[in-house]
């Protein structure tokens, strides 16, 4: 997916600030965290963190889907279309500053 096509995906509240976290691709490109607002915390996301969401093609619900040490994906029950949550978040580099966390 090109970049121009980014999905904004806000989470849980952050433990630290209170404030919604940002869903972001990690430094590593493959590992999808949920970053503080206000400080830019990284945090992981389970899957249970990440919102349901519709198929544009059958508006169907998606199912949520990982595996370990992959970020979640999407897969569409009625037409198979699957998508990695890594693939369309910002990159945590566009958003925010170097945290010195391995996530």
């Amino acid at each position: 997916m090109s970049e121009s096509r980014v999905l904004i995906v806000y989470g849980a509240p952050s433990p630290c600030h209170g404030v919604p976290c940002l869903f972001v691709r990690g430094r590593d490109g493959r590992i999808v965290t949920q970053n503080c607002t206000a400080c830019g915390q990284p945090y992981l996301v389970r899957v249970e963190d990440v919102p349901t969401l519709t198929c544009t093609r059958c508006r169907c619900d998606l199912q949520r889907i990982s595996a370990p040490d992959e970020s979640p994906a999407y897969l569409c029950p009625e037409c198979g279309s699957s998508w990695d949550l890594a693939a369309v978040v910002p990159s945590c580099r566009e958003r925010f500053p170097y945290y010195g966390s391995p996530l």
